[in-house]
C-alpha cells in the first residue's frame, strides 16, 4: 500500500512542475502516443527506465550517469532531483551542451512546484555555540518581536470522517465560545460522506469536497490553505473547544508565531501543550489538532507537505519549517480538549511510523522531535572574476561570522586567472564552502542569480571579492528582520575604505522617491533578505551596470517590503571595487536613466 502512495505523490509532484511535458513526450515517444497512453503515467512507471527524457528541460540519462547514488537505489531521476537535486545543485544537461540557462530553468522550477522547503541533516547545525557566538533566540525572538495584526476573519478549518458525530459536538463549543463574526468554518469531507454533513452548511460554514481514495491531512487542509487570505486555524473534529480559546490563540501569536494549545495530559506529542497552562515558547512541534497559523507564516513556509500521508509528520515538518524561517513555535494560554485522534483508525502507528522516515531523511530529525536545534540557514554568495588575490581576505571575514549556520557559494563568472585553483584551496581550509564556475564570463546579475539557484538557505546576503564583512554581518540584520516579522528584506549601514581612510555611511529608511532620485544607494553589498524573494524578483543582465538600482524598484512593485536597518555590517573597498569604477562610466549612467526614466513611465500608469 506504501509503495502504491509513494507513487500517487511522486506523480502528483511530477506533474505540478513544467519539467514533463506531455507534447514534447508524445512527440518525442510515438510509441506512447500509437498505444493511446497517458505520457506521464508511462513516464513515472517505464519511461525513465528506459532513460526517455520527460521534457527538453532535463536529461534522464545524464542525470543517472553523473549521480550513481540515485541510479544505484532505483530512484527516478526526475522525482529525486525536485525533492533533493535541485536544493543540492545537481545538473540535468552537460553544461557544456545546453549551457547554464538549462539549468537554472530547471532548477527554478523545481523550486517553485510549492512553498515547501528542505533542508538536509547535514545542513540542520546545532546551535550549540561558544560565547563569542551569537546564539539565535527563539524566546528572545518572541519577545521582542513587534505584533503584526491579525486578520479581521479567521478561518477555522476542520477536517470530517465517515461519522459527523465529532464535529457535532465541536461546533456548538465554536459558537458558545467564539465571537460571532470573527471566523468561517470550513468542513473538509469526502463527496461520499457529504450527505452526512451537507445541512451544517450555513452563511459562515462551507463545505468542501475532496474524493481522495486515501485521506492525506495535509491535502485535505490545503484545498482551504492554498485559497485562505486570512489567518488559519487547524482543528480536529474530535477536539472542543473552550472559552476565548480563538482570542487567547490571536493573541499569542502576536501575527507571527505558529501557535497551538493546551490540551489534557498526553493528549498531544509536545509535552509543553499537557495540562492547562501559561503562553509560553517552544522547541517541541505544534500539534495540529489546533493550530494558529498566522498569515504572515502562511507567506513565508508556504502549504502543509502533501508527501505525509493520512496521520502524522505534517506538524513536525511545518515547525521546523516555521523555525528556520525564524518564526517561533508557542503555547497558547488556551486550552482546548481533543479526545486524542477519536476520527482515525488503528493502522496509526504503521503510518506514523512511515512519516518518521520522511522526517528523518528530510531533516535528520527523530522523536521525541526536540526542535532546539534548527535554526535559520543563511546563504551567502560571493561573485568573483579575475581577482583570486582577493578572495582569501573575503572567504577570511565571513568565516569570523558570530553566527555560524551558513553556506558559502563562490561564483566564478569565468575567470582566466587561477580563480578555480585558489577556491579549492579555500574549500580544503573552510567547512561549508562550495564553488560554482560558469562556463563564460556573464557579468554580475546572472552571477549572482547563478548562486541563488544553488543556495540552500531561509536567509541570503551577497558580498564580492573585493569587500570584507564584519562579525555582525548576519547576526545583525537577522535579529532586525525577526523583531520586524513583516519584512521581506533590509539593507545596512557600510564603511567605505578609500585605502586610507574608513569612512562609516548610515542610510535613510526607505522612501521610493528618494532612492528614484539617487539622494541614496542600495548595493546588493548591503542587502539581506529572505530567499524567496531573491528567486521571485532576479537581477536583470541588461541592467549589470544598475542591476541593483533596477531590483529595488522591480521588488517593491512585487509587493515585497524593504527596509533599513541600522547597523555597519561591512567595509566596502571604494578604491578595488569594479561597480565603483562602472558608476562613474558612461554606460552605467545611461543604464540608471533608463531605469529611471521606466519607474517615472510606470507611476503614470499606477491608478
Amino acid at each position: 500500500m506504501f509503495n502504491r502512495i509513494r507513487h500517487l505523490l511522486d506523480k502528483r509532484l511530477v506533474n505540478n512542475t513544467n519539467l514533463f511535458d506531455s507534447a514534447y513526450y508524445l512527440s518525442e515517444y510515438p510509441d506512447v502516443r500509437r498505444a493511446d497512453m497517458d505520457p506521464l503515467t508511462h513516464f513515472m512507471k517505464t519511461g525513465w527506465k528506459e532513460g526517455r527524457n520527460p521534457s527538453a528541460r532535463f536529461n534522464t540519462s545524464y542525470y543517472l550517469e553523473s549521480n550513481p547514488d540515485v541510479a544505484v537505489n532505483g530512484v527516478n531521476p526526475l522525482v529525486h532531483f525536485i525533492k533533493f537535486g535541485a536544493k543540492e545543485g545537481r545538473s540535468v544537461f552537460p553544461l557544456s551542451k545546453n549551457g547554464l540557462q538549462s539549468q537554472l530553468d530547471a532548477v527554478q522550477i523545481a523550486k517553485s512546484i510549492s512553498s515547501v522547503s528542505r533542508i538536509t541533516p547535514m545542513e540542520v547545525k546545532s546551535t550549540q555555540s561558544s560565547k563569542q557566538e551569537y546564539l539565535f533566540s527563539f524566546e528572545k525572538v518572541y519577545r521582542d518581536g513587534i505584533p503584526l495584526p491579525c486578520t479581521e476573519i479567521t478561518d477555522i478549518v476542520i477536517c470530517v470522517g465517515k461519522s459527523p458525530k465529532n464535529v457535532l459536538e465541536c461546533l456548538p463549543s465554536i459558537r458558545a465560545h467564539t465571537q460571532k463574526g470573527s471566523y468561517v468554518i470550513h468542513l473538509v469531507t469526502h463527496i461520499q460522506d457529504l450527505q452526512n454533513i451537507k445541512d451544517l452548511a450555513t452563511d459562515d460554514i462551507i463545505i468542501h469536497i475532496h474524493e481522495m481514495s486515501i485521506f492525506n491531512f495535509s491535502m485535505a487542509n490545503n484545498l482551504v490553505l492554498r485559497y485562505s487570505k486570512n489567518d488559519v486555524v487547524l482543528l480536529n473534529d474530535d477536539t472542543v473547544v473552550t472559552e476565548r480559546w480563538l482570542e487567547k490563540l490571536r493573541t499569542a501569536s502576536k501575527g507571527f508565531a505558529l501557535t497551538g494549545a493546551h490540551t489534557l495530559p498526553h493528549r498531544s506529542g509536545n509535552p509543553d501543550m499537557w495540562g492547562e497552562g501559561k503562553t509560553m515558547v517552544t522547541n517541541y512541534t505544534i500539534n495540529m489538532f489546533c493550530a494558529f497559523i498566522p498569515r504572515r507564516i502562511q507567506e513565508i513556509v508556504g502549504l502543509l507537505d502533501e508527501e505525509f500521508y493520512y496521520y502524522g509528520g505534517e506538524d513536525v515538518d511545518y515547525s521546523i519549517r516555521a523555525r528556520l524561517n525564524g518564526f517561533p513555535l508557542v503555547v497558547s494560554d488556551a486550552f482546548v480538549e481533543h479526545k486524542d485522534n477519536q476520527s482515525f483508525g488503528e493502522t496509526k502507528m504503521a503510518l506514523m511510523a512511515e512519516s518518521d522516515k520522511i522526517l528523518f531523511t528530510n531533516y535528520g530529525a527523530v522523536t521525541p522531535f526536540d526542535l532546539s536545534s534548527y535554526v535559520p540557514l543563511v546563504s551567502i554568495i560571493l561573485s568573483t572574476y579575475n581577482r583570486s588575490y582577493l578572495l582569501e581576505s573575503a572567504i577570511k571575514s565571513i568565516y569570523t561570522s558570530d553566527y555560524k549556520n551558513f553556506e558559502v557559494i563562490i561564483v566564478d563568472d569565468s575567470s582566466p586567472d587561477d580563480t578555480p585553483v585558489c577556491a579549492l584551496e579555500l574549500q580544503k581550509k573552510y567547512d561549508g564552502l562550495k564553488y560554482l564556475r560558469l562556463e563564460k564570463n556573464q557579468g554580475m546579475a546572472r552571477a549572482r542569480d547563478a548562486g541563488m539557484a544553488l543556495a540552500k538557505g531561509q536567509f541570503v546576503f551577497f558580498t564580492d571579492d573585493d569587500d570584507t564583512v564584519l562579525p555582525n554581518r548576519i547576526s545583525g540584520p537577522l535579529r532586525f528582520m525577526t523583531k520586524h516579522q513583516d519584512l521581506d528584506a533590509v539593507y545596512c549601514d557600510f564603511n567605505i575604505f578609500d585605502g586610507k581612510t574608513t569612512q562609516p555611511i548610515h542610510c535613510a529608511p526607505f522612501d521610493r522617491q528618494k532612492y528614484l532620485d539617487l539622494e541614496f544607494n542600495i548595493g546588493s553589498g548591503i542587502l539581506f533578505a529572505r530567499t524567496k524573494p531573491f528567486l521571485d524578483v532576479p537581477f536583470y543582465s541588461h541592467f549589470n551596470n544598475a542591476a541593483d538600482y533596477d531590483w529595488v524598484f522591480r521588488f517593491v512593485r512585487a509587493g515585497y517590503k524593504l527596509d533599513h536597518c541600522p547597523e555597519i555590517v561591512m567595509n566596502y573597498n571604494r578604491s578595488g571595487s569594479v561597480e565603483a569604477h562602472l558608476a562613474g562610466s558612461q554606460v552605467a549612467r545611461d543604464k540608471h536613466k533608463e531605469v529611471y526614466n521606466r519607474e517615472r513611465l510606470l507611476d503614470t500608469l499606477v491608478r
